[in-house]
C-alpha cells in the first residue's frame, strides 16, 4: 500500500516551527508509517539546526480530526519497517528521543486521539496542549504488543506508577481530565 504523506514544517515570523502530521489517504487518523516517520524526523532535525527557530509545535494538522492513532497497521508483518527505499527510516524511539533531547521546547497540540506511537510522541514532548475531547492510550497491548518507543518509561514519570500501570496493562484510553 503506497500512502502519500504530507508533513510540513515552516518557521513563522515568531520563530515557531509547526510540524503537521498528515498521512495521505489515512490522514484522518495520521498513522505513523515509514514516510510519516521520515518526514517528522527530518522536520525536527531541520528545526533543531535552524538558529531562527526557537520552539517547535507538533500537531495532527488543522484539517485532521486526530493527532495520531499510532503505527500504520498496513506495514505490520513487513520484513523491515525501518527500511524504505534508499534511506533508512527512523524508528518511533529515534523520533521520541530526538523530541525529548531537544534543546528547543517541543509542544504537542492534540485534538482527537493520540494512541500508541502517537501517544509516545506526546509523552516525549516538553509541553502538551489538548482539546477537551482528546483521548490518550497505549492500546497495542490489546493485540499482544508492548509499547516500543519509551511510553512505558515516560508515562509513569508524568502520572505516577499506579495510574500508568493501569493504562499500560489494560490498553484503555484515558481522557484529558485524567
Amino acid at each position: 500500500m503506497n500512502t502519500s504523506t504530507s508533513t510540513s514544517s515552516s518557521a513563522s515570523k515568531d520563530s515557531i516551527c509547526i510540524i503537521e502530521i498528515s498521512a495521505g489517504k489515512n490522514k484522518g487518523v495520521n498513522p505513523l508509517g515509514k514516510s510519516t516517520r521520515r518526514h517528522i524526523f527530518s522536520s525536527l532535525q531541520s528545526a533543531l539546526s535552524n538558529p531562527a527557530v526557537t520552539a517547535i509545535v507538533l500537531t495532527g494538522g488543522y484539517k485532521s480530526k486526530h493527532f495520531s492513532a499510532g503505527a500504520d497497521i498496513a506495514e505490520f508483518g513487513k520484513s523491515d519497517s525501518n527500511v524504505g527505499g534508499d534511506e533508512e527510516v527512523p524508528s518511533g524511539t529515534s523520533i521520541c528521543n530526538a523530541i525529548e533531547q531537544s534543546t528547543k521546547p517541543v509542544v504537542c497540540a492534540i485534538r482527537g486521539v493520540a494512541l500508541g506511537g502517537g501517544f509516545e510522541i506526546v509523552l516525549s514532548s516538553h509541553y502538551r496542549v489538548a482539546d477537551k475531547s482528546s483521548k490518550f492510550g497505549l492500546p497495542e497491548v490489546n493485540i499482544g504488543l508492548i509499547p516500543g518507543a519509551g511510553g512505558t518509561q515516560r508515562l509513569p514519570r508524568l502520572i505516577g506508577v499506579k495510574r500508568a500501570c493501569d493504562i499500560v496493562l489494560s490498553g484503555r484510553m484515558m481522557n484529558v481530565k485524567e
